[in-house]
């Protein structure tokens, strides 16, 4: 048992840990602004179809408003709210689809900026001498005894000359 414990100690005395920002280096690499342009798009087509809803619904309730001055309309007040209430149905499940199809796009448009992220900042953890590198994108390292391992500048840099 006091070998292994001694041996793991000297393991643990070898590995060199660098820390990278990951949020960082994503604001700053241009595949980023190309995920950002086509989740734009993606966000207008839903944006102009709940524009669309909208106004429908708009129109309904103008239509259900005039209705209700008129005497003798009941039933036609009452197809009218059950249509009127379908169509916000539609409205809202339309909204989450929205929601839900943008962010699987988004996942779908990163992976391979993610993929080149990790790629960039294995070669530079391995040209440095490092064996693991922890991601700083949400500050979790408190305390380094040297800025030099902080590698994010030198991942940007070997991104954007390629």
């Amino acid at each position: 048992t006091f070998i292994c414990i001694s041996l793991t100690g000297l393991n643990a005395q070898s590995q060199k840990i660098a820390f990278v920002n990951t949020q960082l280096i994503m604001d700053t690499i241009p595949q980023t602004d190309s995920v950002q342009t086509k989740l734009a798009f993606e966000s207008q087509k839903w944006q102009k179809k709940m524009q669309d809803l909208q106004a429908e619904l708009q129109s309904k309730e103008a239509e259900f408003k005039e209705l209700q001055t008129q005497p003798g309309k009941e039933v036609e007040i009452e197809l009218l709210q059950k249509s009127y209430q379908r169509l916000y149905n539609d409205y809202q499940e339309t909204q989450q689809t929205a929601q839900k199809d943008i962010q699987n796009k988004q996942m779908l448009y990163m992976q391979p900026v993610i993929a080149l992220i990790k790629d960039n900042v294995g070669k530079v953890a391995t040209k440095k001498g490092y064996t693991q590198v922890m991601d700083n994108a949400a500050g979790i390292v408190i305390w380094s005894t040297s800025d030099k391992d902080d590698i994010t500048a030198d991942v940007i840099k070997a991104m954007l000359t390629k």
